[in-house]
Parts: structure tokens; C-alpha cells; sequence
């Protein structure tokens, strides 16, 4: 996507990767061994494990450090997944799905008031907005008209069951994405 990302949006990343080395410092010893990362972040993992309240937080921020610099966290994450079952993935994917709403409401918001200032006078509304097209390059399945007319409705009453609605519209949309690589996986078998 070629939208900036808040300074926000990068502490709550960088939040979400320290909870990850958090569930990866709780790790049983044989998970351990099995873990898809270095083995400069493995050690410093184990090492995490024999420290207290203080030193193990420090320790902890400075596995988040190394995994951000270094490591594939999505590996790490579908792997805690699989053995911890984990909820980051699913935390993560959501967050992600209400910064793109977000991003919609933003734009909505701007054509909003853009129209208010034309005297109510609507804006191109067949023009496709640049955060519906993000969208459409991540689930290009998606309903965009519905999604922008949710948005634009959104925007002019800020009732917040539109709000959800593009949430569930994001997500029925992530949802189809996720079975339609499960079902390919199944036919390459």
C-alpha cells in the first residue's frame, strides 16, 4: 500500500511484536527447539527464560528489537499458532482490517466535507477513492461501490452501525481469501 503509517499505527506494530516475544519467551523448551527463526534469536529466548519481573520485560523488548530487525514474524506467528494457538495472528489481522476501515472513513470524511463546501453539490461519486483501491488490491472480491456508499453514509451521520458494517464487509472479504488458499492447498495435495 503506498498510504504513510502513523506514528500510532507503527508503536501498536511494534506493541504486537512484543506481545509475540512475550508468548515466545513462554515457550516450552521442545517448542523451542522446533522454532522457524535464528539461532541468535532462539538463544536470547532461552536466556529470557530465567529472568524476573524487570530484567525479563528489558529482555523482552530487546527479543521484540531482534525480531523486528531480523526475523520473519509471520513465520513465528502462524508457528504459535499452530502449536500455542495462539490469538496474535487473529489480533493482528484484525487491527489491520480497522486501519483500512479507518482509512476509508478518512477519505469519506474529506469528500464529506469537500461536498459541504461545494454547497452540497456531490462529489464525483463514481470516482473510486484510494484507500477502496488499497482495498481492492488486498480483496479484490469486495463489494467497492457498497463499501464506499457505507462510508460516505458513515461520514454524514457517524452512525456507528455503518462503521461495523464495513468491518464486516472487510472481514467476510478476508474470511473468502483465507478458504479460497485453504481449498488451493487441498487441490495441490
Amino acid at each position: 500500500m503506498d498510504q504513510t503509517v502513523s506514528r500510532t499505527e507503527v508503536k501498536r506494530r511494534f506493541k504486537g511484536v512484543e506481545h509475540l516475544a512475550q508468548e515466545l519467551v513462554e515457550l516450552s523448551a521442545k517448542d523451542l527447539t522446533k522454532l522457524p527463526c535464528g539461532p541468535a534469536a532462539r538463544a536470547e529466548i532461552a536466556k529470557a527464560r530465567g529472568l524476573k519481573a524487570g530484567a525479563l520485560k528489558r529482555h523482552i523488548k530487546y527479543i521484540a528489537k531482534m525480531l523486528r530487525q531480523e526475523e520473519d514474524t509471520e513465520a513465528l506467528l502462524a508457528f504459535l499458532e499452530q502449536h500455542k494457538g495462539s490469538q496474535l495472528k487473529q489480533a493482528g489481522e484484525f487491527h489491520e482490517l480497522e486501519r483500512l476501515r479507518n482509512a476509508i472513513i478518512d477519505e469519506a470524511f474529506s469528500y464529506y466535507e469537500e461536498e459541504r463546501r461545494r454547497g452540497g453539490t456531490t462529489v464525483d461519486a463514481s470516482r473510486q477513492w484510494n484507500s477502496v483501491k488499497a482495498v481492492l488490491a488486498d480483496f479484490p472480491d469486495i463489494d467497492a461501490v457498497a463499501l464506499q456508499k457505507t462510508a460516505r453514509e458513515f461520514a454524514r451521520g457517524r452512525n456507528p452501525v455503518y462503521s461495523r458494517e464495513m468491518f464486516r464487509m472487510l472481514k467476510a472479504a478476508m474470511e473468502r481469501r483465507r478458504f479460497a488458499k485453504v481449498e488451493n492447498s487441498e487441490e495441490e495435495k
